[in-house]
Parts: C-alpha cells; structure tokens; sequence
C-alpha cells in the first residue's frame, strides 16, 4: 500500500501566494491519479523513483529531483513506474501574481540542485 502524508494548510489568507494543501506519498507499483481538474496549482517534487504524467501536451517521464506542473483548470493523469516507483512531496497553492514562465510553458522540470532535506 502507498504511504501517505496530506495535510491541508490552515492559513489561507496569505498573499499573494496561497499554500492551500501539502503532502508526502511514496507509491505502490501503478499508483495512479486521475484524469482530474484542479482550482490550484499543484507541483509534485520526485526525491525517488519514476514515473509517467499526462496532460493535454502530452506524456511526460518524470523521475528523481523533477517537478510536475498540475495548473488550475486543466486535465492531468499521472501514473508511478511498475518498476521502480516514485515518492514524491506536493505542494498545492493559489496565486495572484505572475509564477516564473518555466512554470507556464513546462509539465515537468528538472531541479538536480535541490537536494533531499
């Protein structure tokens, strides 16, 4: 079974970022989510493992220290490899300002230089 940590952050009235919800999974072999829409925005950070997200850009392999992009309003599935599959840490937030345009034009990015804490 997927190990799982979800807490939902109790102040939500910080601007102009708004941390709504955060957590930890490490998954089973095929652990799956969706097709789903969120209101938020929700950036997975992969410390292990792999895995495959889909949006409607296409299929993405995102694997350890990449970040999956889930923007507000859009239609995203994401699958962990059978193999070897990921854990990963989530943040989910709200924003009123511009995000940094690597956000807006990727589904996922690499981050080789963040490190495990």
């Amino acid at each position: 079974m997927s190990e799982m940590l979800n807490k939902i952050v109790r102040n939500k009235h910080l601007y102009p970022i708004n941390p709504l919800i955060c957590g930890y999974e490490k998954c089973d072999p095929r652990h799956s989510y969706g097709p789903a829409v969120r209101e938020y925005w929700l950036l997975h950070f992969v410390v292990s493992g792999k895995g495959v997200f889909l949006s409607r850009r296409g299929e993405t392999e995102v694997g350890k220290n990449g970040v999956f992009i889930i923007r507000p309003d859009e239609i995203t599935y994401y699958c962990a490899d059978m193999g070897e599959p990921w854990e990963y840490y989530w943040i989910g937030f709200t924003a009123d300002i511009p995000l940094p345009v690597v956000l807006e034009n990727n589904d996922a990015i690499t981050a080789p230089e963040l490190r495990e804490l």
